[in-house]
């Protein structure tokens, strides 16, 4: 009788090197992650100074060494911690629900010396020499003595040697950098009982001390310019403790990229916390923006379960409701108890409006003298020109009226700059700018009277004016009000029979923006000869935001958002001039943006696309850019707040192509340079903005995906009012 055959099977015992080798892309999945755990080992050992080198070779990152004074390792200690699942954390399953540490899993150095050469060199405080370890491959080359600082020192040469094919999928050294730089600043946020340094091919990118408060540890990590913006936060529940700082609503980001978050002193990435933040702001902040928060929270270990992820990047919480609304409470409750208009002028306060009205009046009275000295200007340029016998007497008028119109947008402007920015933002701050500039009376009164003074100085200097039947002599400054208290004040509305060409004469300061805004991007009309809309009649403007238009047929009504509509245009216009050229206009006074350590190297590592859409911007100092030009449309509205924006989208969106990072720098250049809602239009206004939209490629949507143009068929309205 034969022996029965054993069928052999077809699952197997992985060898180790395999194992080590999964694990270890668990773990490990680029060098910014080497930084990390080789961070929070030093942190674990009581390191008060922590100094990570990073060398940069032409393509890829070549090494990471990470230095600390902490308590050091015995040579026997310094064996075990390449052994995997060895540590000196926990003991047993017990300890998972009271974790301190940062690490516990025993794999981070095990995982790292499977992909790497790794070369350890530590000692403590006791011994007199250190220990040096060679591993590369997860095989211990060699062990000696020699002589060392207290401490720990690896370095790890390497990195990916023996698996082509994750080294395959790492992205450009300037996104790798930009990855260890966010995952330093998180470490040095998260501990601010520890100094750090970081230093990339030898150049110092990121120092900080050992600080006492979160304010202190924020100004240092993410720079001088946020800490002026923060509000200090601090509070308790009964499940926990918020300390850090949130910012002003109006230093709201697109995205949340700057919301920095750690719990028990582990950064940690948590969206439904960030929905909680969000929260807490409510309507202080506009649909799709987020604010900058800088938060450490403090849990029972107890209700934290960080045994989650490999990498320890997510965390589950038990009573997370509680939690959750006890956030959002300590965000809410802070805005709440805060002067949200007032930050910038500190000064006594009985005087902070004093100061800010005589300010106001300061740059009032520096226009007047321009407007004075204009028309003085101009008759030295033209001779005689001004006298009706040497001369046509509408060419000098035409010239006068071009001066006034370019000071009065430098005084809307000037006013609209030096308050909080209105526009596409929320309520509270559109009232912060009425509230700035409507404070008094007199301040208007006295600002109107000195323009006023001023505009009446050339009809007394430059001789003969036209008259009217009366024999009363006719200003020339049709669009600016008379007899009215205020610059900003409403005229009579400009009629449909106005001529295109002498209505500019006549437009109101309002209206002049849009105006300008429309001139931009006029040259759209003739660029296409498709029309992609159908005929309508405009009816007109609803609440300043909105167009109400009829079809021909006068059988649909049309809801046009006036925004979105400009907002296409603008980004029709700027994609079709990418491979030309984009106008570009140069600032007279350059904007200085400060930047953290990441956001420097985001934008270092993009400015060519910049370039290419109309900006030119250069590194100015340490932690700064200067903007030296922008694109045309953007006229006189930039501001910093605008430079941060695209910034945080390249730092968030750095896996991104370079045509994917042009098209949403594209589209915030777009947003911003649009119409705004709320903006007051005239029918010719609306008649052009409607002209350019229907010339587009997409004129239903605008470049975010947000709807244009809804409309209403008549038999959507009778049901609507129950007819049918």
């Amino acid at each position: 009788m034969m022996p029965e055959k054993r069928d052999a099977g077809v699952i197997r015992l992985l060898d180790d090197e395999t194992v080590n080798t999964i694990a270890a892309g668990e773990v490990i999945e680029r060098p910014a992650s080497v930084v990390k755990e080789l961070v929070e080992n030093a942190v674990d050992a009581g390191a008060d100074m922590i100094k990570v080198d990073i060398n940069v070779g032409t393509q890829h990152v070549s090494s990471v060494q990470v230095s600390d004074t902490g308590c050091g390792m015995q040579a026997s200690d310094a064996r075990m911690s390449f052994v995997r699942h060895a540590t000196s954390k926990i003991q047993g399953p017990n300890d998972l629900s009271r974790i301190h540490t940062m690490g516990f899993r025993g794999e981070a150095l095990a995982s790292i010396a499977a992909v790497s050469r790794v070369t350890l060199t530590t000692r403590t405080k006791v011994n007199d020499a250190g220990t040096e370890m060679i591993v590369e491959g997860g095989e211990i080359l060699s062990v000696s003595e020699v002589s060392a600082p207290q401490g720990t020192t690896i370095r790890v040469d390497n990195i990916f040697y023996n698996t082509p094919a994750r080294r395959k999928f790492l992205k450009s050294k300037e996104t790798e950098l930009l990855h260890i730089y966010r995952a330093v600043e998180a470490e040095a946020f998260a501990h601010p009982e520890s100094a750090f340094r970081l230093r990339v091919n030898g150049k110092e990118k990121l120092r900080t001390q050992r600080t006492t408060t979160m304010v202190q540890t924020i100004a240092q990590v993410f720079g001088a310019d946020i800490s002026r913006k923060i509000i200090p936060l601090s509070a308790g529940t009964p499940v926990m403790r918020v300390d850090g700082a949130i910012v002003r609503p109006e230093a709201c980001r697109p995205n949340a990229g700057e919301i920095h978050l750690c719990v028990n002193g582990r950064p940690v990435t948590s969206p439904q916390i960030v929905r909680a933040i969000r929260a807490g702001y409510g309507t202080l902040i506009p649909k799709g923006r987020f604010p900058m928060a800088y938060l450490s929270i403090k849990i029972d270990t107890s209700l934290v379960d960080v045994n989650v992820h490999p990498a320890k990047r997510e965390i589950r919480l038990s009573r997370e409701k509680e939690i959750f609304r006890g956030i959002s409470s300590v965000v809410r409750d802070t805005l709440q108890t805060t002067d949200l208009i007032h930050h910038d002028t500190p000064s006594p306060p009985t005087g902070s409006r004093n100061t800010q009205l005589s300010r106001k009046n300061e740059i009032v009275r520096e226009i007047s003298d321009n407007i004075k000295d204009a028309p003085q200007n101009l008759d030295q340029n033209h001779g005689d020109t001004h006298s009706p016998s040497n001369g046509n007497p509408d060419v000098h008028l035409s010239r006068k009226q071009e001066i006034i119109r370019d000071i009065s947008d430098d005084i809307r402007d000037t006013f609209r700059t030096s308050s909080p920015t209105c526009g596409d933002t929320p309520a509270f701050i559109t009232g912060s700018c009425s509230i700035h500039l409507y404070q008094k009376n007199e301040t208007i009164n006295d600002s109107s009277g000195a323009i006023k003074d001023a505009l009446r100085t050339p009809d007394q200097t430059l001789g003969d004016t036209p008259a009217d039947s009366t024999g009363s002599k006719t200003s020339v400054y049709h669009h600016l009000p008379e007899n009215v208290p205020g610059v900003s004040e409403a005229i009579p509305p400009i009629t449909e029979t106005s001529s295109r060409a002498a209505q500019p004469e006549r437009l109101h300061i309002k209206y002049a923006a849009t105006d300008k805004q429309l001139r931009l991007t006029s040259n759209m009309d003739g660029e296409t000869g498709e029309n992609l809309l159908p005929s309508m009649r405009i009816i007109g403007q609803v609440a300043d935001g909105y167009i109400l238009a009829a079809s021909r047929d006068n059988d649909e009504l049309l809801i046009i958002d006036q925004h979105a509509a400009h907002e296409r245009i603008l980004y029709d216009q700027l994609c079709r001039r990418r491979d030309r050229s984009i106008q570009r206009q140069e600032l007279l006074v350059p904007l200085v943006v400060e930047l953290n350590t990441a956001e420097k190297l985001a934008l270092s590592a993009n400015i060519d696309i910049l370039l290419e859409l109309g900006f030119i911007v250069d590194e100015f100092g340490p932690d700064a850019f200067v903007v030296r030009a922008v694109p045309m449309v953007l006229g006189k509205r930039l501001g910093t707040e605008m430079i941060h924006d695209i910034v945080s989208d390249l730092v968030i969106e750095s896996r991104k192509t370079a045509d994917e990072k042009s098209d949403r720098i594209t589209a915030t250049i777009a947003c911003r340079g649009a119409i705004k809602a709320g903006s007051p239009l005239t029918q010719e206004q609306m008649e052009r903005l409607v002209l350019q939209l229907s010339h587009t490629s997409e004129p239903y949507t605008c470049p975010h995906g947000r709807p244009v143009i809804l409309s209403y068929s008549h038999k959507e309205l009778d049901r609507m009012f129950h007819r049918t």
